[in-house]
């Protein structure tokens, strides 16, 4: 998993949004579809779902992340051309769409193999080492690109390689009780016990398969639903600034700067990433200790304040007529203190993205449960980013008061489904009593 994680992390996050923008000097519109194709990827995740039901887990794992290394290579072939742009981004996207197959299978996988109660902190080191990975990547890239932006026709392949030396290892994952849960699966009697049932994989591709299992268990897990609602809220509120931020550093705080490769990444990725290492284990304990609702509502609240800075620095950058010379330096420490609440924020939604859905799940139902998960997920991160720029293009420092606005709806959310949640455990204590 660390040869993958240096995969992943060419993929994942802004690099790619930021190649586009300077490498291929494309325009706000392209580096808006670039920025936002990695969370819209997550929209297939139903169909990930679907696919692992009955099915072996490691095998499906290795045939995604073989899709996502062969897209990664072609990345390094396009040409500098408007066309070179568009096939660069199409390329990306579809190694997100393996790359969503391999995030669901995952969680099937972490759902199998790690003890409940113990989850979060397993799931943290295993983060923390493939965050390690991904930190040391795109400081290193962004070095090489910062030196001659034409090196991604050399540096995709090479972490292409990488990946293919992965799967080798990955190929000798096992699964705790797979062949158990196949059996099951297979006997007469699973349809009574409500369980999914192994569809083929055109059934796999049917809007009408995939909606109607999601839509079963949302019509009946009435408490996931509820969380699926607040979790729109923080995430639309977060994914909102997603392309505006890159903007601003980019086209105009840092645009005249000869590191603007060095600076963007620290700022967007390396800076965040270093505080999610250090936040990640105590945000994993504490998530072990008191379940996911809690955990959304601590987690919701530093959101919340992050997208206050981050409203801080834009203003900073747009009145620096007013604030003089000296703008630059507060401007960055503002995106600064903007990454390192991102870092937080990251370090307990790295724990609870990839596991709160098991809080709700059956056993059996987990792949799906995750699959409705992480397509609204992408669902939002289709959608929201291009809001951002409408409402940016419109209303300038309007969109992160509409940011702030979502942020605290989703709290309250999260604060009313845990004082839900507290009430009803009292109850089952006294009549336990």
């Amino acid at each position: 998993m660390l040869l993958w994680a240096a995969v992943a992390a060419m993929l994942e996050g802004s690099l790619a949004a930021v190649v586009v923008a300077k490498t291929f000097n494309a325009s706000e519109l392209l580096i808006n579809i670039a920025a936002t194709t990695p969370l819209a990827a997550y929209m297939t995740s139903l169909f990930w779902g679907l696919v692992c039901v009955g099915r072996r887990k490691v095998r499906i794992f290795t045939l995604c992340a073989s899709g996502a290394v062969t897209l990664l290579a072609l990345g390094g072939m396009v040409p500098l051309t408007a066309g070179g742009t568009v096939a660069f981004i199409v390329l990306m996207g579809v190694a997100q769409f393996f790359l969503t197959g391999v995030v669901t299978v995952r969680s099937a996988l972490w759902k199998s193999n790690y003890p409940q109660k113990h989850r979060g902190r397993i799931v943290a080191r295993l983060q923390i080492a493939r965050s390690m990975v991904y930190l040391l990547v795109v400081a290193l890239i962004a070095r090489v690109f910062d030196h001659n932006p034409d090196y991604y026709r050399w540096v995709y392949p090479i972490f292409a390689l990488l990946g293919v030396c992965s799967l080798w290892f990955i190929g000798k994952t096992h699964v705790r009780g797979e062949d158990a849960e196949l059996a099951r699966r297979a006997e007469p009697d699973s349809v009574a016990e409500n369980l999914v049932k192994p569809v083929s994989l055109l059934d796999a591709v049917s809007p009408g398969a995939i909606f109607k299992n999601a839509f079963r268990i949302l019509r009946v897990d009435e408490t996931f639903r509820k969380y699926c609602i607040a979790q729109m809220y923080t995430g639309c509120g977060n994914l909102i600034l997603r392309t505006v931020v890159i903007v601003i550093l980019t086209n105009h705080l840092l645009a005249n700067m000869s590191a603007v490769y060095w600076i963007s990444v620290v700022l967007l990725e390396a800076l965040p990433m270093l505080v999610r290492l250090g936040t990640m284990p105590r945000f994993a304990a504490y998530y072990d200790r008191v379940g996911v609702v809690r955990f959304r509502v601590i987690n919701g609240t530093c959101w919340l304040i992050t997208n206050i800075l981050g409203a801080c620095g834009a203003a900073v950058v747009f009145f620096s007529d007013s604030i003089g010379a000296n703008y630059v330096v507060w401007a960055v420490i503002l995106f600064a203190c903007l990454a390192i609440g991102r870092g937080v924020c990251a370090g307990g939604g790295a724990i609870a993205w990839n596991l709160g859905h098991l809080h709700f799940a059956k056993s059996d139902d987990a792949e799906m449960y995750m699959g409705i998960h992480v397509s609204l997920t992408g669902l939002r991160g289709l959608i929201m980013p291009f809001v951002g720029i409408v409402i940016w293009n419109g209303f300038g420092l309007g969109v992160f008061l509409v940011s702030i606005t979502l942020s605290m709806i989703a709290l309250r959310k999260f604060w009313i489904m845990d004082r839900e949640e507290r009430l009803v455990a009292a109850k089952d204590e006294r009549d336990d009593s």
